[in-house]
């Protein structure tokens, strides 16, 4: 029950006391600290009384209370951007592909056409740049400092030139080449891809070139063949006692010995069909 509600909010110091079991005098240092922020009155030595709050109070406490909830929601929301900004450093710091190309330089409004100087340390160091105005013979003086010991390099891109160029390479005479291509823009990319894809095309078309000529070749030795067999075949029929020589295919009938005059000529009808089927069969598998 609250000290408001308790009998109108006038509470007595002794059952107060019986109640809690504390001793009195606790409970009167507490009265004298709530008289003194104006929350209690004093009615009686041992009655207090507690003060009630005007419609005005509640009223701000109503808005105090909702002014904290939204202080809470927007601390509980700082927390959690924070908590995100952390883990992104941490991965941006071990990512191994965590650094800025060219081109990415180049698209940001008004470097397009500006000459480029990169100076690198080691992440755990802080690096400061400045640059002077011009000097007497017209040059601009610019100072590098670290806070750390390790050597500074410095990488110069002139407005022209698609690349940068070692500052330590330019004081030995080697300066940076003309148009050098960016390997890391995406349109040199593509077109590597491209060149790649054309390469490849032509070893195809090379192929099917020397697949076509294989096949002429093939071709002409089946024709080449055709012919010694045609020749074989009318030397046979020109001189039938060569047909078993070692120069003759072992595929021709015999030739008949007496025709039905006593003649010794040419060959049965039946065996040169039988020869003619079995040439036939060769050429269709050939």
């Amino acid at each position: 029950m609250g000290l408001k509600d308790y009998r109108g909010g006038v509470v007595d110091l002794n059952d107060a006391a019986h109640i809690l079991r504390v001793p009195k005098r606790r409970l009167y240092d507490v009265v004298n600290v709530l008289q003194g922020v104006g929350l209690m009155e004093r009615l009686r030595r041992n009655t207090v009384s507690w003060m009630k709050d005007s419609p005005e109070d509640d009223e701000l406490l109503g808005t105090l209370r909702c002014k904290r909830d939204a202080l809470l929601k927007e601390e509980a929301s700082l927390d959690d951007a924070l908590q995100r900004l952390a883990e992104a450093v941490c991965s941006a710091r071990s990512e191994a592909t965590a650094y800025v190309h060219l081109h990415d330089l180049r698209a940001i409004q008004g470097l397009e056409d500006q000459t480029l100087i990169a100076v690198t340390s080691l992440p755990d160091e802080v690096s400061s740049v400045d640059v002077g105005g011009p000097t007497e013979s017209g040059l601009f003086e610019m100072l590098v400092k670290s806070t750390g010991r390790s050597p500074l390099r410095g990488f110069l891109c002139p407005a022209d030139f698609c690349s940068f160029t070692d500052v330590m390479d330019l004081a030995c005479g080697d300066g940076p080449s003309a148009r050098s291509p960016d390997v890391s823009s995406p349109s040199t990319v593509i077109k590597q891809e491209e060149t790649v894809i054309k390469q490849e095309e032509t070893v195809i078309k090379q192929e099917e070139t020397v697949i076509k000529q294989e096949e002429t070749v093939i071709k002409q030795e089946e024709i080449d063949f055709e012919n010694e067999m045609l020749d074989c075949i009318l030397e046979t029929l020109v001189h039938p006692s060569k047909q078993h020589s070692s120069n003759s295919v072992d595929l021709f009938p015999a030739p008949s010995p007496l025709k039905e005059d006593g003649s010794i000529h040419g060959f049965l009808e039946q065996d040169m069909a039988d020869f003619l089927k079995r040439m036939s069969f060769i050429f269709q598998h050939e």
